[in-house]
């Protein structure tokens, strides 16, 4: 049995609302994992569903503005420079063409930072003139194959380790997000529109069985893409697991954000599902592959995985 860093014995804890509110990315075992995980395209923040209240009369964003440009991106850091300008040397592994890049994602007073070897979330707060600051950093304790990944850890720490200044740049069609430390150096991130922004929903928690092969689509004009098999798996109120339907479901890859399948194993992951408009085409839809005759599905957690044969 393959058992991700949550243990089942805390899946009581996992199904709480306080939880869900916090919301992690798992982080990937191995670097091919890592390579696999899906890429999704910029999107075009769409003015109308960010939460807007006019800049202050010096131009900035107001407070409010800012934390809801904040949470609905996810921010994928994209440079790193001195006060002078120059490259930040030494920090080459947060930017890297074999793995994604280090991001953060602010929800509800957290932080997270995804990519990174361990887990990693602190609090934040936001003052009236926009200074941002991080509370202490906490992590899981695991070892990492990929050196690169490894090395993202303390490095992440030191970024979110004193106040920031943030300055959201929304000149272009992605929103640009700097945070400058008290030493003035700058790490530049570019953000991409979260599901939960672009939809406009809260999302249903669901917890879904994944089969360990994928396959060619068969439904719904689908054949061209590559579909997962899932089956919904509830608890009872002794968390033990219940299948209400055996039968497996279709759903196009792509639909399940940022999960990877490994070949071999089951899978046991929480999603929150969003319905699309019944008028949006995939065509228009920033999240590559999608198909909009099915639901969109976020990872929220791999709980657990356990090799074929054991099932």
């Amino acid at each position: 049995m393959k058992i991700s860093q949550f243990s089942f014995s805390i899946i009581s804890l996992m199904m709480s609302s306080a939880l869900f509110a916090m919301a992690p990315k798992p982080v990937e075992e191995t670097p091919s994992k890592v390579a696999q995980e899906i890429n999704n395209p910029p999107a075009t923040i769409d003015e109308n569903k960010v939460k807007t209240e006019s800049n202050t009369p010096d131009g900035s964003l107001s407070s409010s503005v800012m934390l809801a440009m904040l949470e609905d991106n996810r921010w994928e850091l994209i440079d790193a420079k001195k006060n002078d300008g120059t490259p930040l040397v030494g920090l080459e592994h947060l930017i890297s063409q074999d793995t994604p890049n280090v991001e953060l994602r602010f929800s509800n007073g957290r932080v997270n930072a995804n990519y990174t070897c361990n887990q990693q979330m602190a609090g934040f707060s936001l003052a009236e003139n926009n200074s941002i600051t991080f509370g202490a950093v906490a992590q899981n304790m695991r070892a990492c194959v990929n050196p690169n990944i490894a090395i993202r850890d303390d490095s992440v720490i030191s970024i979110l380790s004193t106040a920031q200044t943030p300055i959201i740049d929304r000149s272009n069609k992605q929103p640009l997000l700097t945070l400058r430390d008290a030493n003035n150096t700058s790490f530049t991130f570019k953000g991409f529109i979260t599901p939960e922004a672009y939809f406009d929903q809260e999302g249903t928690v669901l917890f879904f069985e994944v089969k360990p092969t994928s396959g060619s689509c068969s439904s719904n004009g689908q054949k061209a893409n590559t579909c997962l098999y899932v089956r919904e798996i509830q608890y009872d109120e002794s968390y033990r697991k219940i299948i209400p339907n055996e039968a497996w479901q279709e759903i196009p890859a792509a639909n399940i954000y940022n999960f990877s399948l490994e070949a071999g194993y089951y899978h046991t992951i929480r999603v929150r599902r969003f319905e699309f408009d019944k008028n949006s085409e995939s065509s228009n839809v920033p999240f590559s592959g999608v198909s909009t005759a099915f639901p969109f599905y976020v990872l929220e957690l791999v709980v657990e995985m356990s090799e074929s044969g054991q099932q």
